[in-house]
């Protein structure tokens, strides 16, 4: 399974297609393979699909969630992988993450 480091959390992702890199950022309650589906229908695109901590396969971080800790481990998932500028394709909790992301 892929995983890459971030913010000292082994973080599992998944990347499909080829082409533009699109970031899709999953909702509360699943994983990035809800995201899956979406992805197969944009082959043109090079979807990377982050797990958020504490859903499935990527460990929690100790004490509360936070839209702040949300919009760190997206901006740390991006350089990790090298990622300057993607399109964002959220699903629901994604999508505040996304919209926070706008703003930094």
């Amino acid at each position: 399974m892929p995983f890459v480091d971030v913010r000292g959390i082994p973080t599992h992702h998944e990347v499909t297609g080829s082409g533009p890199a699109a970031l899709f950022l999953h909702g509360g309650y699943c994983t990035a393979a809800v995201m899956r589906p979406l992805a197969e229908q944009l082959p043109w695109l090079t979807a990377h699909a982050p797990e958020r901590p504490g859903h499935r396969r990527t460990p929690d971080r100790p004490g509360p969630m936070s839209y702040d800790d949300g919009v760190a481990d997206t901006l740390a998932y991006l350089d990790a992988v090298g990622l300057d500028a993607v399109d964002v394709q959220p699903a629901l909790l994604g999508s505040v993450v996304a919209a926070f992301l706008r703003t930094t």
